[in-house]
């Protein structure tokens, strides 16, 4: 994970890995969990690396509370619709 200041810098180089055609693993969204806004792009080894903005930002000493998340995602984080490396890693299924 790699996490920027803003939103902008999320987006701006969102477009710069669309316009390289590096492959999208996960397109931008916003977690329940931590209320992360990012996206996922593959490297060249096939592992994903989430890069985003505004999670939120826990103190050491806090003791995080258990939780249950029925949702990847808020909103967006789709998943391409074709394999980003055939018969290697296939995309994940869309969520209901």
């Amino acid at each position: 994970m790699l996490q920027v200041e803003n939103i902008d810098d999320v987006g701006c180089t969102y477009d710069r890995m669309i316009e390289a055609g590096l492959p999208i693993a996960m397109g931008i969204g916003k977690h329940p969990n931590d209320e992360m806004t990012s996206f996922y792009v593959r490297t060249p080894s096939g592992f994903a690396i989430e890069y985003g903005t505004g999670g939120v930002e826990i103190p050491m000493d806090w003791e995080w509370p258990v939780g249950h998340f029925h949702a990847l995602s808020i909103w967006g984080h789709k998943p391409p619709a074709e394999p980003l490396m055939p018969g290697i890693i296939e995309p994940l299924e869309t969520q209901a």
